[in-house]
């Protein structure tokens, strides 16, 4: 990446660190710097990461999702007299 003269050095780390470069060397030329880089491929990280993570199988393609409350089986109707029921024992005092 080629930066203008003027640009201090301490700039040019602060800048390619926020974009998540790691800067390996800057060259000064008659017309400004040559700032050569390394940039990480975040698409190959993120390959690794989810053949790791299946292989130790805490990754899967598919989650079934299984209600297990005790409130499953009940009705519409059933539900609304639970409710009833509850309000009347907390407004008991």
């Amino acid at each position: 990446m080629n930066f203008q003269k003027a640009v201090e050095d301490d700039v040019i780390f602060e800048l390619m660190e926020k974009v998540g470069c790691v800067v390996q060397k800057i060259i000064e030329i008659p017309i400004g710097k040559i700032v050569f880089y390394i940039q990480p491929d975040n698409q190959s990280r993120n390959k690794a990461l989810e053949l790791g993570l299946k292989l130790h199988k805490r990754l899967t393609d598919k989650v079934e999702v299984v209600d297990k409350t005790p409130y499953s089986g009940l009705s519409d109707a059933e539900l609304a007299e639970r409710i009833n029921k509850n309000k009347n024992f907390f407004r008991k005092k």
